[in-house]
């Protein structure tokens, strides 16, 4: 059952594992008829035997509605949304931070040049730019910025301002002269930030590119995280052989317009993936008496703290697929408060009870916890601590 020509029968490992169920079943049900007689004919005097025949159909009916309704239940929680997308039609503004890039040959002052540039946009409004200029007569310059900001105006006008290192290499004297200048830069996006034009010079955008080096022409766009993926569930970062895999019969996938989804963004309405799921208090039992860890997540309505907290989480978990129960107290009724009070100060062994509080529970037990807003660095560290991120 274990052979890559048996798994590739199978859509996904929840089927793969429905069918190592389905076979020691059967065989099971096959024995049962092979030690009730020493004949060859496994099915001698089989109807003098009126309660055997019970027994086994009762366990082939039981073991058909248990396997129907498992695999209904795997398809009726969907983990969340992923928008499918063509390539070209996509609007890379979408995907928060912004990578330009350009590979230039061309002349300067009469000598042929090779420029290598690269812009980095980020959320923030920060942003970093290098370039490496190599000339024909073996002198070459590198810029490298201190400080960088920008803006993008209502008409996809770039504004940027930055402070850089000048490192010029004069091959002629073996010299290198280090200077520090002010640059401001204004660029122009067309073509849905699929591009930006700098002095007449066009940079691509690197994820515009990635997708057409790797002849993707449609992919799947998490709107929560902003991370792409390839129609099979493919992660679409670094190379290929950093791929994660989604199980897409856990999500739905919708085909909107690129308006849609954007103004559902800047409205802060909730798209993409679950990574943060509301529970009720009586999963938390399950969770904690389970053979794997989850995560338990505790918040409540008005509470800064837990706001900070879910923006920085969601700086981690998307990356490393992990998933966060949610118990939101607030909509608690007072028997539910009470339990998760009893919870956090008897299973857990707390001493005080606020919020956020982030606990690893399974196992009959909780294995960590943290208490208050933390920053990614914190989390991604805590996570791994705890082996949901093995790097």
């Amino acid at each position: 059952m274990k052979l890559p020509f048996i798994k590739n029968i199978f859509d996904n490992n929840d089927t793969l594992m429905t069918g190592f169920f389905a076979l020691f079943i059967f065989i099971s049900i096959f024995n049962a008829f092979n030690i009730r007689t020493h004949r060859l004919n496994i099915f001698a005097d089989l109807f003098k035997n009126k309660c055997f025949i019970g027994i086994i159909i009762f366990i082939i009916v039981g073991f058909s509605m248990k396997n129907d309704n498992e695999i209904k239940g795997a398809s009726e929680e969907k983990l969340g949304t992923l928008y499918k997308f063509n390539t070209e039609e996509f609007n890379y503004k979408l995907l928060g931070t912004l990578f330009y890039n350009i590979k230039y040959t061309g002349k300067y002052k009469g000598i042929k040049i090779e420029t290598n540039a690269m812009f980095q946009l980020n959320t923030d409004l920060s942003c970093t730019y290098t370039a490496n200029i190599k000339y024909e007569n073996g002198n070459s310059n590198s810029v490298l910025q201190n400080e960088c900001s920008y803006v993008i105006t209502d008409e996809n006008d770039l504004l940027l301002n930055a402070k850089v290192r000048n490192n010029f290499y004069d091959a002629k004297v073996d010299k290198l002269t280090t200077t520090n200048e002010d640059m401001n830069i204004n660029g122009k996006f067309s073509d849905d930030y699929k591009t930006l034009t700098i002095e007449k010079l066009k940079y691509t955008n690197t994820d515009y590119s990635m997708l057409l080096d790797r002849n993707i022409n449609e992919f799947l766009f998490d709107a929560t995280a902003k991370h792409l993926y390839d129609i099979d569930g493919n992660e679409l970062l670094g190379s290929e052989d950093d791929y994660i895999k989604l199980d897409l019969t856990y999500f739905d996938i919708k085909t909107d317009s690129i308006s849609n989804v954007y103004e559902g963004m800047l409205s802060n309405k909730f798209f993409g993936i679950k990574y943060i799921k509301d529970i009720k208090v009586n999963k938390i039992n399950k969770l904690l008496n389970d053979n794997k860890y989850s995560v338990l997540y505790i918040s409540q309505d008005e509470c800064t703290f837990c706001d900070d907290l879910e923006e920085e989480l969601l700086k981690v978990i998307p990356y490393y697929q992990i998933y966060i129960n949610r118990i939101n107290f607030s909509t608690l009724s007072s028997d539910d408060a009470n339990t998760v009070k009893s919870f956090i100060f008897d299973t857990a062994g707390l001493i005080d009870f606020s919020t956020p509080t982030i606990l690893i529970i399974g196992n009959k037990g909780v294995k960590d916890h943290f208490v208050g807003s933390q920053k990614n660095n914190y989390i991604r560290n805590f996570f791994r601590k705890n082996g949901f991120i093995n790097d």
